[in-house]
């Protein structure tokens, strides 16, 4: 899987989590945009509102990166009264932004970014812990920017409710986009092998168990341990011995994870393995 796919993945999750979230606030309904990515952070932060809020919570483990959500001001004042259950109807356009307003959107902020956290920390099965967002009144989109610490990648999804839009922006430091994509390599390999074990009965693999999911499948002749002087005096011609035998069957693995195993044999000039065993299910008894 490709960083990008990866991506998209996190953040088509995070994006559905948190309209669940707005739609339960937001009487009058919510519509969420498509999920988009941007090669650097800046992008994703482009085309704000002239006068608007800005809230960022960033991570507490050092890493830069966090979330962002930003939106103009009577969408802020909207949401600040949806969360403390006023009548957003009776929110202003313009003019300066009170500390109750910002205190108010605040408090509606945390709860979508701790949402998005929740689904995060759900996929990597470990606590991901976000600082207290901190929530301000900007003049111009320039000042909007001033202060973030912008990370590599980002994902942003806009919703509207009430006439008003708020854009959702993921800022996704190197470290965590390396884990995430390992995560749902694991995942697809996980959901493969669970098919392939589901049709194991059956009497043969159907393609379409496993067309949906893109996967890595490796095929390992055999292995074996060498000192690193016996590795570094290894030369042209030098044979190195397996631990197989020549009979032995050659084991498939998908991303990583063992799913059957085959017979080595030539096909059209090409190597190739002829499947005997799927999920210890040998091939004689399907």
């Amino acid at each position: 899987m490709t960083s990008e796919e990866a991506l998209l993945l996190l953040g088509e999750s995070i994006a559905d989590a948190v309209g669940d979230m707005l739609r339960g606030l937001a009487p009058e309904g919510v519509e969420r945009g498509p999920v988009t990515l941007a090669a650097k952070a800046e992008l994703a932060l482009q085309g704000l509102p002239a006068l608007g809020v800005i809230s960022y919570a960033s991570y507490q483990n050092g890493s830069p990166g966090g979330n962002v959500v930003v939106m103009g001001r009577r969408a802020g004042r909207h949401l600040g009264l949806l969360v403390q259950g006023g009548d957003p109807s009776t929110a202003g356009e313009g003019g300066p932004m009170t500390h109750d307003e910002l205190d108010a959107i605040g408090e509606a902020t945390t709860r979508l970014f701790d949402t998005g956290a929740g689904i995060t920390a759900a996929l990597l099965g470990e606590a991901l812990e976000l600082g207290p967002p901190k929530t301000r009144a900007y003049d111009s989109p320039g000042e909007a920017l001033s202060g973030l610490d912008l990370a590599s990648r980002a994902t942003s999804v806009t919703y509207t409710f009430g006439g008003e839009a708020i854009r959702l922006v993921h800022l996704i430091p190197n470290a965590l986009l390396i884990r995430m994509t390992g995560v749902f390599d694991d995942l697809a390999a996980a959901q493969t092998l669970q098919r392939f074990g589901d049709a194991a009965s059956s009497t043969s693999v159907r393609s379409d168990t496993v067309r949906e999911v893109t996967v890595n499948l490796r095929a390992e002749l055999g292995r074996t341990r060498l000192s690193l002087i016996q590795a570094s005096n290894l030369d042209t011609g030098a044979a190195v011995t397996l631990d197989r035998l020549v009979e032995d069957p050659v084991e498939l693995f998908v991303n990583g994870q063992r799913f059957g195993a085959g017979e080595l044999v030539s096909t059209g000039g090409r190597w190739a393995v002829r499947i005997t065993e799927v999920t210890g299910v040998k091939a004689a008894q399907r």
